[in-house]
């Protein structure tokens, strides 16, 4: 953890990769320049989800005439566009710590993945999906910037 004005959080996972099904331990770490009041910890795991979904329309009249127009070349009034949607698949939260002065502290948190937990992927692959896996922690500070730090769980599997 490096020196901040503003102080530090981190989080640390026990293990690099995990199945569905299987606990997720980390390990938080706190330190702020000085004692101060928070109104509470947070830690949230969440998968997000993106996938790709063709579809087929008719071209409209004005983009006909805009091809036309531009010397473009079409042999059908179809278009095909892909287009791409964003969703949480997966969102469980956890208060670890309550309200309370901090100044340094070491909390843990621990999430069950769900045994129907899709494995990380980073590409699209023949789902035509990506999933990221994160634990997120959030230290809620009265009148203040929040201070937040995350890491990327792994999962790993097949998928569906």
């Amino acid at each position: 953890m490096a020196a901040s004005p503003f102080g530090n959080v981190a989080v640390a996972l026990d293990k690099t990769s995990y199945s569905a099904g299987e606990a997720v331990h980390a390990r938080v770490s706190l330190e702020l320049p000085r004692p101060t009041k928070v109104r509470g910890v947070y830690a949230v795991l969440t998968c997000s989800e993106r996938k790709k979904e063709q579809v087929t329309r008719m071209m409209t009249p004005d983009e006909q005439q805009r091809r036309q127009d531009l010397g473009v070349p079409y042999s059908t009034d179809l278009k095909t566009e892909i287009r791409e949607h964003s969703s949480n698949w997966f969102f469980q939260e956890k208060k670890i710590a309550g309200e309370q002065i901090l100044y340094k502290a070491e909390l843990s948190a621990s999430f069950q993945l769900p045994h129907n937990a899709m494995p990380t992927s980073l590409e699209f692959g023949h789902d035509n999906a990506i999933h990221i896996w994160r634990l997120t922690v959030r230290v809620d500070i009265p009148l203040a910037l929040d201070m937040n730090a995350s890491a990327e769980v792994h999962v790993e599997g097949l998928g569906r």
